[in-house]
C-alpha cells in the first residue's frame, strides 16, 4: 500500500508532467503553423490558451527545469533560451 505522500507526489508529478505535454503540444501546433517557435508575449491560441506567457515561463526557468523539457523544447526549430534572442517575433 502505497503512503499518502508518496501517492500524492507521484499523483503531482504525473498532472505536472500531462500540462507540461499539453503546453508542448500547443507550441508544436504552432511550430507546424509557422515552422518556428518565435511567439508573441502576448499570443493566445484559437482556443484562448496564453501560449506566449507559457513560453516566457519556460524561458525564464530554462535552467532549472527538467533536462528532459529542456532537450524537447531545444529541438524545436527556432527555439532559443532568452527572450531576447527572439528577433522576430510572429503571431498567427
Amino acid at each position: 500500500m502505497r503512503t499518502p505522500t508518496l501517492s500524492l507526489r507521484t499523483h503531482l508529478v504525473e498532472q505536472t508532467t500531462e500540462s507540461w505535454m499539453f503546453w508542448f503540444g500547443l507550441l508544436e501546433t504552432f511550430v507546424k503553423e509557422t515552422g518556428n517557435c518565435r511567439v508573441l508575449d502576448s499570443y493566445r491560441t484559437n482556443d484562448g490558451y496564453q501560449l506566449g506567457k507559457w513560453i516566457g515561463k519556460q524561458r525564464a526557468k530554462k535552467d532549472s527545469m527538467d533536462a528532459a523539457y529542456r532537450q524537447r523544447l531545444e529541438a524545436l526549430p527556432g527555439w532559443l533560451g532568452r527572450p531576447s534572442d527572439t528577433a522576430t517575433p510572429q503571431s498567427v
